[in-house]
């Protein structure tokens, strides 16, 4: 892969990405507090599992069960600050996209 990098014109790269204004920020591959969000949906998506799962052994139809109520819970969260105002509507959630 190094030979194949360092074969590429990396000065016709860099051009090409400037002018379609590409800037690269890239994350150190251990520093997971630099993941913010979704490192934290990785968290709430292991917390779900572990919580539900137990010490038990699964079967593939029991796992996908298992899964769609991750997915459902994770996708229930709120994403703005929910209000106490009952006259208030409900609050913003990736499900509803």
């Amino acid at each position: 892969m190094r030979k194949s990098l360092n074969s590429l014109n990396q000065v016709q790269i860099a051009e090409c990405l400037r002018q379609k204004e590409i800037t690269w920020i890239f994350n150190p591959p251990a520093a997971s507090h630099m993941g913010g969000v979704w490192e934290r949906m990785i968290r709430s998506v292991r917390r779900v599992l572990t919580l539900l799962m137990k010490e038990q052994t699964l079967s593939d139809e029991t796992l996908l069960t298992l899964m769609c109520e991750v997915e459902s819970t994770v996708n229930s969260r709120p994403i703005t600050v929910v209000s106490e105002d009952p006259s208030d509507m409900e609050p913003l959630t990736p499900i509803i996209f």
